[in-house]
């Protein structure tokens, strides 16, 4: 938990002065943790099975793109490019039928790269929106998320008896839950009204 928690303040004395700087900055850092986001990623799924190195380019390459789609407009209004998503479906899918070593590479790998490189990068290019609307809407959402998983974190610790798809995440309880979405609704309005 100390390293958590010394990870977490080294964490916010890096990227505050970045958020409220705003701009090309935190454009950048949003795109190199959205680069390390894939890293991990990818490293997840080559854990199960190494994939191609070629197919690990490609998903660097798209996740550039989804992202410089969007950056450069100075509109509120998200839009992927049907070009860049016809060609990201051909990138991964075409492999999938021409790899003749079907072990390697195949649809389920390719269905996996679209869906991981689609959501980091749309979820990304969202982030990097929403701050780009304003400083204030971008701190109301991430107090909803940090207080919520901070006193989930808390409630379940404290008092968490009854497992939530221990499949999934095995210290995760159902008190943790409502503890920290009772939490999350309460600060949220406290600062929203604020």
């Amino acid at each position: 938990m100390t390293k958590r928690v010394i990870s977490a303040i080294v964490a916010l004395l890096i990227f505050i002065p970045i958020i409220i700087k705003g701009g090309i900055v935190f454009n950048i850092a949003v795109y190199l943790v959205a680069l390390l986001g894939l890293r991990e990623f990818l490293n997840a799924r080559n854990k199960k099975k190494e994939l191609p190195f070629f197919i690990n380019v490609i998903a660097y390459i798209f996740i550039t793109l989804i992202m410089l789609v969007n950056v450069n407009s100075a509109s509120t209004i998200f839009n992927l490019d049907y070009r860049v998503l016809a060609a990201l479906f051909i990138a991964f899918l075409l492999p999938a039928v021409l790899y003749h070593d079907h072990k390697k590479y195949n649809i389920t790998d390719a269905f996996y790269m679209i869906g991981g490189v689609l959501f980091l990068g749309i979820t990304m290019a969202l982030l990097i929106m929403t701050r780009f609307i304003g400083l204030k809407i971008f701190v109301f959402l991430f107090t909803i998320t940090i207080t919520t998983d901070i006193f989930a974190y808390i409630t379940g610790m404290l008092i968490g008896k009854h497992k939530l798809l221990t499949e999934i995440s095995p210290n995760k309880t159902w008190e943790g839950l409502i503890g920290g979405t009772l939490m999350g609704v309460f600060v949220s309005a406290m600062f929203y009204h604020t």
